[in-house]
């Protein structure tokens, strides 16, 4: 909840934590397109890694490898929160593991397949 006040060419923004000006406004949305666009690129990179690792048939062909760049992008920012809430570091770790293993098992069928053929077919 918020409402915009202009007075003597200053513009004001009353929020739930006070009034702020209108350059903190403008420095805070700065702040966030930086922060948007570095998670945007952190979660390509990560995407193009796991479709690195498809091709070499550690990780299935059948997953999409963008909703698993995310889903990761998403797990350790958790796990970062957690942490400063108290998670110890070495169970954060282990959770990490665990739930990237999971997320990215190939059942032996798709070992198999990529065993013989070299590729993973992909589910429709």
């Amino acid at each position: 909840m918020f409402e915009v006040e202009a007075r003597r060419g200053a513009l004001t923004i009353r929020v739930a934590e006070g009034v702020i000006s209108r350059a903190r406004v403008l420095r805070r949305e700065r702040i966030r397109n930086l922060l948007r666009q570095d998670r945007i690129e952190d979660i390509r990179v990560v995407e193009r890694f796991i479709a690195r690792q498809q091709g070499t048939g550690l990780i299935s062909a059948q997953l999409n490898s963008r909703v698993l760049a995310i889903a990761c992008d998403a797990l350790v920012n958790g796990l970062l929160i957690d942490i400063m809430a108290g998670l110890d570091k070495e169970e954060a770790k282990k959770i990490w593991i665990a739930a990237v293993t999971q997320l990215t098992h190939m059942d032996e069928k798709e070992k198999k397949a990529f065993r013989k053929n070299g590729t993973v077919p992909v589910r429709k």
